[in-house]
């Protein structure tokens, strides 16, 4: 057997042995980097939640290339317009912001502007640079799934839905046992034969870089009996045992 298939059925063993938590913690959302999601988080509406435009530039009804249109208002992001847009007609919008139903939008390099009236230098048609409710994430949808590794990209997905909270799997609790005569605390002086103890420092580095809470790390002599009993203390206390 090769040491890859070796490690692999290592892990597997482990795996199949291991059970999956019985609890949930509700996390906040601003401190949940680097937890694994416990459940699916299911988009509570449409991403983007409006038509919205996808460029800076001006939106009208559908015309022609080179149609004269009157500027009558303008829609912002957070600052909608609030009128009618009539054929012959045009506002200036902005990335983001609402687009008035059956709008496209021509962005801003191809429009001429002159006292008051544009002419774009395409024709418009409906839906042109526009983002439609639900294009990125329909309502209803899985928009993270259980077991995904929240990351700044995956938090933003949750915020962006609205989420303040998010139910993540508890940290594993784990114990380190680190064995063996020749060990020596750091900063102790070394007798001869002595080596310092450094795998359960590096173990513990290691564990929690993975995101588990390190309850204990024990040091014990090479004797089967503290041996056994570093270990049954450590299980006791611990959903994870390294020796």
């Amino acid at each position: 057997m090769t040491r890859a298939a070796s490690v692999a059925a290592a892990r597997q063993l482990i795996l199949d042995r291991t059970e999956a938590p019985s609890t949930t913690a509700e996390v906040a959302i601003g401190d949940s980097a680097g937890r694994v999601l416990a459940a699916d988080l299911i988009a509570p509406q449409p991403m983007p939640p409006f038509a919205s435009s996808a460029m800076d530039g001006f939106a009208s009804l559908p015309c022609p290339s080179g149609s004269p249109l009157k500027l009558v208002g303008e829609s912002r992001a957070g600052h909608p317009f609030s009128g009618n847009l009539n054929p012959g007609e045009a506002i200036g919008i902005s990335t983001g912001a609402l687009a008035p139903d059956g709008v496209g939008v021509v962005p801003i390099e191809v429009v001429d502007v002159d006292e008051g009236l544009i002419r774009p230098h395409e024709a418009i048609a409906a839906g042109d640079h526009v983002r439609f409710p639900g294009e990125d994430l329909p309502d209803g949808a899985v928009a993270l799934s259980a077991g995904t590794l929240l990351t700044p990209a995956e938090i933003s997905v949750a915020a962006a839905c609205g989420f303040v909270t998010v139910p993540c799997v508890p940290h594993p609790r784990v114990a380190i046992v680190v064995t063996g005569d020749e060990l020596v605390a750091g900063g102790e002086q070394l007798a001869p034969g002595q080596i310092h103890e450094s795998n359960g420092v590096g173990l513990r580095a290691l564990a929690q870089r993975s995101g588990a809470k390190v309850v204990s790390v024990t040091r014990c002599a090479d004797d089967p009996a503290a041996t056994r009993d570093a270990l049954a203390s450590a299980l006791a206390g611990a959903d994870i045992v390294i020796g």
